[in-house]
């Protein structure tokens, strides 16, 4: 089993996604583990503790047409709308590692 070390949300680069990270950006701006984008299309959360910890979380402006949730384990979750040629659902499954 691979370990979950980054997850990315992926915002399309609307004003309303814009207006969003600015804010999620102010709100988190004193957390010492944030570190903004300098062209503020990017947020990255890197947990400072315990050492390695996992996973980082960040939240960037990209060409997509909806919101996506992307694991680097090659998993993702997006929103599907209205006639989306070929979209599939994919069984959801869970795994719980001792």
């Amino acid at each position: 089993m691979h370990r979950l070390s980054e997850i990315t949300f992926y915002l399309p680069t609307t004003p309303e996604s814009r207006t969003f990270l600015g804010e999620l950006r102010s709100l988190l701006a004193e957390v010492v583990y944030a570190t903004p984008g300098g062209a503020a299309d990017h947020l990255i959360l890197t947990p400072p503790q315990p050492a390695g910890a996992r996973p980082v979380t960040a939240f960037k402006l990209a060409n997509v047409p909806a919101p996506q949730v992307v694991f680097d384990t090659g998993q993702s979750i997006g929103v599907w709308g209205g006639e989306t040629p070929g979209a599939q659902t994919p069984p959801a499954t869970v795994e719980i590692g001792t």
